[in-house]
């Protein structure tokens, strides 16, 4: 469309300059001819009367003198009168045809371009409503694929509506594969979820049906710890499960507000102390100089709390737990070192998805979900910190935290 503007301004602009140059030269030649005219009268006047010599230059001095009347009469004996003189004198004459040519020839080319120019904008608009109307359609259909590939747009000309256009379906592709990305993330959630809720409330209701059926009062009491047993572990998983998808649907947010690290520490420790001590395991912490965070104090410590409760869970009796901290430039690194089973080098970026269980025996027959270290790391992360593994010198695993300062 500039295009097409800039060429019709430039049309109009060369014809006004054209038809100015003309009147120009056409006044310059009037002039020329009086000239000429004046010229041949003094020629044959004034050598053939020289006493007339003064008289005749003051009259063209002076045309509007008292003579004039009399100039008039006489020559209107010849035919030159004003009314009709311009019609008469051929010079006049050729001159009014010429510019009136001229005149018409630049009015038509004028026209034509106009009309040209029009036309020409109006086509190119159509199309390119056209190739728009035919792209919507195809984002209504979720087929982004002309994003990907820019030589099927060199049809949309830039401009305003071509590129809020394009930022309109950028966007809207954004949502789509978040759309379908929550959807596949739904469809395994409903998936995970069946199969975690399915042991234990299949174990509960196989102990709830042999303890309707126990005949001693030792059966009953056995199998109704065990339905306890089952139900706490539901409920924890519950419980899990709805942590994690408040988290991840930022139904809970976390609140960072000033902390000491030891207040954390001392909590995910309390949380923890119950199962170490009966396992005789003890969690030892390094001396350190306590720092001031600003994090969520309740989910950080419920994040470090599930840290600690799987190197409880899977280190032998009688061993221990130790927690260093180091204080660096821009954070603060916590490892927690146990002496349990390890973790294989493959499995270091697994254990932290959701519902992941490592493939040892000892985890495959321990009470768990998986999504401790998942809910770990999203809490963690959230508050711009970092969380990872790696084996630790001697037996066992470290887990490393980095909170930021």
């Amino acid at each position: 469309m500039k295009k097409h503007i800039l060429f019709y301004t430039v049309i109009q602009a060369a014809a006004a300059v054209f038809f100015i140059l003309f009147s120009l030269t056409f006044v310059k030649n009037i002039s020329v001819n009086e000239v000429h005219t004046v010229q041949n009268l003094a020629g044959r006047i004034i050598p053939a009367f020289p006493e007339t010599e003064s008289d005749f230059m003051q009259a063209i001095q002076y045309p509007s003198g008292e003579q004039q009347n009399t100039g008039t009469k006489l020559l209107a004996r010849y035919g030159y009168e004003e009314t009709d003189f311009l019609h008469k004198s051929p010079f006049y004459r050729h001159g009014i045809y010429v510019c009136l040519g001229i005149f018409t020839i630049l009015f038509i080319l004028s026209l034509f371009s106009g009309y040209g120019f029009f036309y020409s904008a109006g086509k190119q608009q159509k199309t390119k409503e056209a190739l728009l109307s035919s792209f919507l359609e195809r984002c209504l259909s979720d087929d982004y694929s002309f994003l990907e590939h820019p030589e099927e747009l060199t049809g949309l000309q830039q401009g305003s509506l071509s590129d809020t256009f394009l930022q309109l379906a950028q966007k809207l592709r954004l949502k789509t594969e978040i759309l379908a990305e929550e959807k596949d993330n739904t469809k395994t959630l409903v998936t995970d979820i069946s199969h975690q809720l399915k042991t234990p409330l299949s174990a509960l209701k196989t102990c709830f049906s042999i303890y309707t059926e126990a005949d001693t009062t030792q059966e009953k009491e056995e199998f109704e710890e065990r339905c306890k047993f089952q139900l706490e572990k539901l409920e924890n998983l519950t419980a899990s499960l709805i942590n994690i998808s408040r988290l991840e649907n930022a139904m809970i947010l976390l609140q960072p507000s000033p902390t000491s690290l030891t207040d954390i520490l001392i909590e995910a420790v309390n949380a923890v102390y119950g199962k170490a001590a009966a396992k005789q395991i003890t969690v030892n912490t390094e001396d350190f100089q306590d720092i001031t965070l600003s994090l969520d104090k309740k989910w950080t410590a419920e994040a470090l709390f599930n840290i600690l409760d799987n190197a409880v869970k899977y280190s032998p009796a009688g061993t221990s737990v130790l927690i260093r901290i180091q204080t660096l430039h821009s954070f603060v690194r916590v490892e927690i070192e146990d002496q349990g089973i390890g973790i294989p080098k493959e499995e270091y970026n697994k254990i932290f998805k959701r519902f992941y269980r490592g493939q040892n025996a000892v985890v495959q027959k321990s009470d768990g979900s998986g999504v401790g270290l998942y809910l770990s790391r999203k809490i963690l992360e959230d508050q711009g910190g970092t969380l990872s593994v790696k084996t630790a010198k001697k037996q066992g695993s470290v887990f490393v935290v980095q909170l930021p300062l």
